[in-house]
């Protein structure tokens, strides 16, 4: 899921729960890729009393784990996943716009 790191914690927390995902990314007006806030951000931001009226940026990870696009990203998304134990990998182009996610849900259903 890609959103704009101004919506409040407690939209995304809505959007989370609504499309059933773990993980936002979160892109500036420019769509360039400026963070993700998980569920566990927000648990933890919540216990330190944040507002949930709080831009999401605000308690979000800044040091986003990507890959960039290539004929092989999608293979290099898998393997991080699989190797550090990761809900998602946004795959980026080298302006850091989001092109795709590789998410732990999608390979799951391609599994079965």
């Amino acid at each position: 899921m890609i959103l704009n790191e101004k919506i409040s914690i407690k939209n995304l927390l809505e959007k989370l729960e609504t499309k059933h995902e773990r993980i936002a990314f979160l892109v500036n007006d420019r769509e360039i890729l400026t963070g993700s806030v998980s569920q566990g951000d927000i648990i933890r931001a919540l216990i330190d009393g944040v507002s949930l009226k709080v831009a999401s940026i605000e308690i979000a990870n800044l040091n986003v784990i990507t890959i960039e696009d290539s004929n092989n990203a999608g293979n290099e998304a898998l393997e991080l996943i699989i190797n550090e134990e990761l809900h998602a990998v946004p795959i980026v182009d080298k302006n850091r716009k989001i092109k795709s996610i590789v998410n732990s849900k999608k390979i799951l259903k391609e599994t079965k």
